[in-house]
């Protein structure tokens, strides 16, 4: 699959395409992650979220107090929906191989719903890179609850049969393997 500037092609053109609606359908957080997250060390001064899309997560992460709320995003249709979300002090056109800061500088770096987009060797060495000797990479994601959500199961089965197999997908699992090496 053909990729646009370090992004993956069907993501490049269905999330240009959609952006409004993405931002309308696609579910929130608990805020019970992200106030467990927030329990584990001391006030960050630079949050970053990495695959940002829309900025969905980051309206709940300005409850950290940070001093820097940074999206990095690489469509420009994403990147304009975020610009509605006040608490944002900087909105990034980049990618996870690219990460556009200077290095040692972020103390979290959020990947909502993305990571599975750019699980990749050359991304996690950008994301050493940027991140302080103690910063964290939290991975957060929704995941239906299947047995109560029966209709959409079906929906979304019927949904992936139609993926190319080439699309990086999170139900594949094969992001996981940058966890092993």
């Amino acid at each position: 699959m053909a990729r646009t500037n370090d992004m993956n092609s069907v993501a490049a053109i269905g999330f240009q395409d959609a952006a409004n609606i993405y931002d309308q359908a696609r579910p929130s957080y608990p805020n019970e992650a992200i106030q467990f997250i927030k329990s584990l060390g001391p006030t960050p001064t630079t949050i970053v979220d990495l695959g940002a899309g829309t900025g969905k997560l980051m309206r709940l992460l300005s409850a950290f107090g940070a001093q820097e709320l940074i999206t990095i995003e690489p469509v420009s249709e994403m990147r304009e929906q975020s610009k509605l979300i006040l608490s944002i002090t900087r909105i990034i056109d980049g990618t996870a191989e690219h990460i556009l800061l200077e290095d040692n500088t972020v103390d979290i770096i959020f990947c909502g719903q993305s990571f599975h987009w750019f699980a990749n060797e050359q991304a996690l060495t950008e994301i050493h890179r940027v991140l302080k000797p103690s910063g964290l990479l939290v991975l957060i994601r929704n995941t239906l609850d299947y047995p109560r959500y029966c209709l959409s199961q079906q929906i979304l089965e019927l949904i992936d049969s139609y993926q190319p197999p080439e699309v990086p997908r999170y139900k594949s699992m094969k992001w996981k393997a940058f966890y092993e090496n």
